[in-house]
């Protein structure tokens, strides 16, 4: 059996930490603990789980705290979770037979993430990271902020194994202190391309889509289509080009992503949304949606970043509302009977299913 090093960076982690080294217990070899100057407990929680704890003076720079806990790992292996990630039951069983599985050719290990969750604790965003590496190829972080493994010249495996995100996703203060790292970041000559679709994703929550619109270019511009990012950033400037009232450039922004890959439902349910909430043309919108529908979940490799429910809850959803405006109220029924077949705590699709009954009862 392999042994693995689980490194970790840290900073005033009082309200997570525990649960996630309790979620850990058991797995690894050893825990490396960095913190970047807590001023709470969360060294003393660390050192209960039995960790090994270093410090680290912060210099605004993520990746140099990260490589920095990779330079204390002792084993075959190193991992790297945030101190709001967990592994659940389900997940530790798979990691444990990975374990034992694990051949010394492969050099990384992918693993999928569950970002965040909608209202009804449904995962609304995954992407696919880098979580395990061999230590003996010194990969090293880049990028002060949004840091990310380069990894080179190596045999990957794409593992079952699913890392939970337990954090608020959208912190105010959180994305604010991000937000002057990604400015000064970007204002380099050798600043990664993906920090320029980071930091449309501030402006876009500031509402400063003349700004988000400029650094979303400069992300494609600069070969950002290359990126895991790029169907995220042509939704992206779609959202903005809708919110500033020119539809023909954000039904451009879409169909630039469809010219040179592969259909995604995620392009898809936005088409069809757009197409009836905008433009009003009830039966393009269908269209639309029922790709989506047709669209096969991508895989690993496929799809680094993917919004789930686009591939069963939306679309249906979407429908529904369609064939309310037509009046054609037993398919609008079918629609979110489908939707919950998916998600079958969704209030509002509940609703909306006994409003209809109850008018096709009437009207029967």
């Amino acid at each position: 059996m392999i042994e693995v090093s689980l490194c970790m960076i840290v900073k005033n982690e009082t309200e997570y930490l525990g649960n996630c080294l309790k979620s850990v217990e058991g797995l690894f070899d050893e825990v490396i603990i960095v913190d970047t100057g807590s001023t709470d407990n969360t060294k003393d929680i660390a050192l209960s789980f039995g960790c090994k704890v270093f410090d680290f003076k912060w210099i605004n720079d993520f990746a140099a705290a990260r490589n920095f806990s990779f330079s204390k790992a002792t084993k075959d292996y190193v991992m790297w979770l945030d101190a709001d990630d967990i592994i659940d039951s389900v997940n530790r069983e798979r990691f444990l037979a990975l374990k034992n599985t694990l051949t010394p050719e492969i050099d990384v290990v992918y693993m999928k993430y569950n970002v965040s969750f909608n209202k009804n604790g449904d995962v609304s965003l995954t992407s696919v990271r880098e979580r395990i590496v061999k230590r003996e190829r010194n990969f090293i972080w880049n990028s002060p902020i949004h840091e990310a493994l380069v990894v080179y010249d190596c045999n990957s495996l794409y593992s079952d194994i699913e890392i939970t995100h337990t954090g608020e996703f959208s912190a105010k203060d959180s994305i604010e202190r991000n937000a002057v790292y990604l400015k000064e970041a970007i204002s380099k000559p050798d600043c990664p391309v993906n920090l320029f679709y980071n930091y449309s994703e501030f402006l876009r929550m500031n509402n400063e889509f003349d700004e988000a619109i400029r650094m979303l270019h400069l992300f494609i511009e600069k070969g950002g289509k290359h990126s895991g990012l790029f169907m995220l950033a042509c939704m992206a400037l779609h959202h903005c080009y809708v919110n500033k009232n020119e539809y023909e450039k954000a039904l451009d922004s879409l169909l630039m992503y469809m010219d040179s890959n592969k259909p995604r439902s995620e392009i898809f349910c936005t088409l069809g949304e757009f197409m009836l909430e905008k433009c009003k043309d009830v039966d393009i919108a269908i269209h639309w949606l029922n790709e989506a529908i047709k669209c096969p979940l991508p895989n690993a490799k496929e799809g680094n970043y993917l919004l789930p429910e686009c591939y069963y809850y939306l679309p249906y959803f979407l429908i529904g509302k369609c064939f309310i405006q037509k009046r054609e109220y037993k398919r609008a029924l079918d629609a979110y009977e489908n939707c919950l077949k998916y998600s079958p705590n969704d209030e509002e699709a509940l609703l909306l299913k006994d409003k209809l009954s109850k008018l096709l009862s009437q009207l029967t």
